[in-house]
């Protein structure tokens, strides 16, 4: 007896689907590789969000489905379900009729097939999976099976941090697909909008907070650049009013200020060159600010100082 695992990418996107319309059954055909008496579930084509569809669209569906795990190198080896927002009943298989002559079709063709059922009312639990497993009985039928479903490690966290970005409406299911053949049944931009390692979001939010980090610290490099320049003009322009003791005082004061003015802008410039490479990369800063600061550093450059 063979076990069944689910990658993270398949996990996020199959708990998506049903979040997006946790009114609805919704569900979606499992696509995989055999891994020893079991399979490996490495992706998932959410289908449809209403109970029982048409024959006909069923059949396209699970057509193109077919289709494209093929070109991947996996094929069809289950069928998730999720119902109408109710957790699958202790007793039963938890699975509609309709659900279960699809999970019965599906079988036929891949053996040792399985059925996933989505529990949605643990979607916001990161300590559950929210999955049952289901496996064919020829004398009993779609049968709960317990301790052979594994889920890979960080799938529920990653499944949490995307329900707290709304990444679930950006699913789209065949049947979505067929109302806006614009829509992408196969969602690669749900799997680029995870990134699978760190959201998006929260690297950009990262990204955001390190770039207003840098600007405070210019604007505060700045202001002391000036302060600085301001004290070594006056200095300056009373250097030869004074008694040599008292320019002399003034005159070490000045080499002081002026170390510490090149340790400044060296830091304004640092900054600077900081803030334009993630500019590049993420376009965090309209050009005219990112001029403003250049303007600025070039101004104070070409300033003379007695030292």
């Amino acid at each position: 007896m063979g076990d069944y695992a689910v990658t993270t990418p398949a996990y996020v996107k199959m708990l998506l689907h049903a979040a997006k319309r946790p009114a609805n059954s919704v569900c979606g055909l499992l696509l995989g590789q055999e891994q020893g008496q079991g399979f490996s579930i490495t992706d998932v084509v959410p289908l449809f969000h209403h109970e029982a569809p048409l024959a006909p669209l069923l059949e396209v569906g699970c057509s193109m489905a077919d289709v494209w795990s093929q070109q991947t190198s996996k094929k069809i080896v289950g069928f998730y379900y999720a119902g109408s927002g109710s957790t699958p009943a202790e007793g039963g298989s938890g699975i509609s009729h309709f659900a279960e002559k699809v999970a019965d079709k599906v079988e036929a063709n891949c053996s040792r097939s399985c059925v996933l059922v989505v529990d949605n009312q643990q979607l916001n639990n990161e300590t559950k999976i929210g999955l049952q497993l289901l496996l064919k009985d020829v004398k009993r039928g779609w049968t709960r099976v317990e301790n052979r479903l594994h889920v890979a490690s960080g799938a529920t966290k990653m499944l949490s941090s995307g329900l707290q970005q709304g990444i679930e409406r950006d699913i789209v299911d065949f049947e979505d697909h067929l109302e806006d053949t614009a829509k992408d049944w196969r969602n690669p931009h749900v799997v680029s909008l995870l990134k699978l390692n760190e959201p998006p979001l929260r690297v950009l939010r990262r990204r955001v907070l390190r770039a207003q980090e840098l600007v405070e610290r210019l604007k505060a490099a700045a202001t002391g650049l000036e302060t600085v320049d301001k004290r070594l003009y006056n200095l300056g322009a009373y250097y030869k009013q004074q008694s040599e003791e008292e320019n002399a005082a003034q005159k070490v004061e000045i080499s002081r200020l002026c170390v510490q003015r090149e340790r400044k802008f060296s830091a304004c410039e640092a900054l600077k060159t900081e803030l334009e490479t993630m500019n590049a990369t993420s376009g965090l800063f309209p050009e005219q600010e990112l001029a403003e600061i250049r303007r600025f550093l070039a101004r104070v450059k070409k300033k003379k100082v007695c030292c």
